[in-house]
């Protein structure tokens, strides 16, 4: 027994000393660190994109819908009404009443035919 408590003796001073060495390198490294400026958050450059999908998250607020049921009371009054004519009655963009036309196709809210789109009741 007495020859496994000296090889545990040995390997704690062994560890010690290495955790000597590793807090005096540790320091060193702070101090450079120190020495190289700010340690605040690092910038993304111009013309950088965000790591997000491109998409601003709410801040808890719920979606309206408002804009959707723009574009159903439009296509109740014209199923053959085009987006650009959407677009320019509710001051939006063709693109936009697109994303509008395919979220409402999803949601199957809308259906398109060959007589142009059609509103579920």
């Amino acid at each position: 027994m007495a020859g496994i408590e000296e090889a545990r003796k040995q390997y704690r001073v062994a560890l010690e000393a290495q955790r000597e060495e590793l807090s005096k390198e540790l320091e060193a490294v702070k101090r450079e660190l120190a020495s190289l400026g700010s340690t605040g958050p690092v910038r993304r450059g111009p013309g950088r994109k965000a790591s997000t999908n491109g998409r601003r998250r709410s801040k808890g607020r719920k979606r309206r819908g408002g804009r959707g049921e723009q574009v159903k009371s439009a296509l109740r009054k014209d199923p053959k009404a085009s987006a650009s004519k959407i677009a320019e009655e509710f001051g939006m963009s063709a693109s936009q009443v697109h994303g509008i036309f395919a979220r409402l196709e999803k949601k199957g809210e809308i259906t398109k035919t060959k007589a142009g789109r059609t509103v579920k009741a």
